[in-house]
């Protein structure tokens, strides 16, 4: 999975998920089709994104994707990609989500969206 020559710019940055060893790629773009199409060589079969402004992509291995349509980024569209992101992370390393065992998954959620956010104010 090579997402290095995906061309879909403004911003594409890779995060790494130490503790479950993890990468993450972090594309806006200024086209979402185009990033979708991307995605798909790289991750497989996505949604039809009519009317989509964001993605969150897993290959089923360590590696995962967040696109966003830059014009209509905002913090709610970002948490709430996020936090599929925290439940492809929870499902890849089988660790339960349940309301029993959810702490993890809100510390992932918390450090992902940490994270993700630092990426793009540094960006902006």
């Amino acid at each position: 999975m090579n997402l290095e020559k995906l061309r879909c710019r403004p911003l594409k940055t890779k995060l790494h998920v130490p503790i479950y060893d993890a990468k993450v790629w972090l594309v806006v773009s200024d086209d979402i089709e185009a990033s979708r199409k991307a995605m798909e060589r790289l991750f497989g079969p996505a949604p039809d994104i009519h009317g989509y402004n964001a993605l969150c992509s897993w290959s089923g291995g360590g590696t995962f994707g967040l696109f966003f349509l830059r014009k209509s980024m905002s913090l709610n569209t970002v948490s709430h990609e996020v936090f599929h992101l925290t439940h492809r992370i929870m499902e890849w390393v089988s660790a339960n989500f349940d309301p029993d065992h959810h702490e993890q998954g809100a510390m992932l959620h918390g450090h992902l969206m940490s994270e993700v956010m630092k990426k793009i104010r540094k960006w902006r």
